[in-house]
């Protein structure tokens, strides 16, 4: 449902928010490594995060990124509304022109209920929510060793 390179941001993100220390960046070198990540693939996802306000960039020998916002402001659906776009939330699943309720598909009122849900789900979850339910309750999320 989500692309490669949405769930890469998403758990980045997280990491960040996990890690990241007061006036401190992570170095996006770390992050790819940390998480088994290509260096050059995270690089661009970050990159369009850092567009769109999400974190704060910096090249030089300190840089690295830090979240731009307090992680209870970002969204998980921030995230995938910058790296995958937000038509999931809005289109017909199977991809049909003009499913709408007067020309509905064999989905769409199922496909209605279940996109509404999820964006409501994914924008009630902050990092801040996921990175404390990570910790307190040891959930999986390929983030385990680097949870300190």
């Amino acid at each position: 449902m989500l692309s490669k390179a949405c769930t890469y941001g998403i758990h980045s993100m997280i990491y960040v928010a996990l890690n990241q220390q007061e006036g401190m960046n992570i170095p996006i070198s770390k992050i790819a490594e940390d998480l088994n990540i290509p260096f050059h693939f995270l690089k661009k996802i970050l990159q369009s995060l850092g567009e769109h306000g999400l974190l704060r960039t910096q090249r030089s020998t300190k840089g690295g990124v830090a979240l731009a916002k307090d992680s209870s402001d970002i969204s998980i659906f921030d995230i995938i509304k910058v790296l995958d776009g937000d038509l999931m939330f809005h289109e017909c699943i199977l991809g049909l022109e003009g499913c709408n309720e007067k020309t509905p598909c064999a989905m769409h009122g199922a496909w209605t209920a279940e996109r509404t849900r999820l964006q409501a789900m994914f924008e009630t979850i902050s990092l801040r929510d996921a990175s404390a339910k990570i910790k307190r309750f040891d959930l999986r999320m390929g983030l385990e060793k680097l949870i300190k």
